[in-house]
């Protein structure tokens, strides 16, 4: 099973983005994001948001988290 970071990092590289780049276009401060798509820390619900706006996730993605 999954955890929401894996989602999340997944993508992202599967879209070929930096996390510097996915922090700019989402305003998340760089450090909290990369820590976040490690798994190192939880984030915020409209962070989580705003990451699938832009990597163009649903909530779908994350049933078998």
């Amino acid at each position: 099973m999954k955890d929401v970071s894996t989602v999340l990092e997944d993508k992202r590289r599967a879209i070929g983005i930096t996390i510097a780049e996915l922090a700019r276009r989402t305003d998340i401060n760089y450090d909290v994001l990369s820590r976040a798509l490690k798994g190192k820390t939880m984030l915020k619900g409209d962070q989580l948001l705003l990451l699938c706006n832009e990597l163009g996730l649903d909530f779908s993605a994350f049933w078998n988290c």
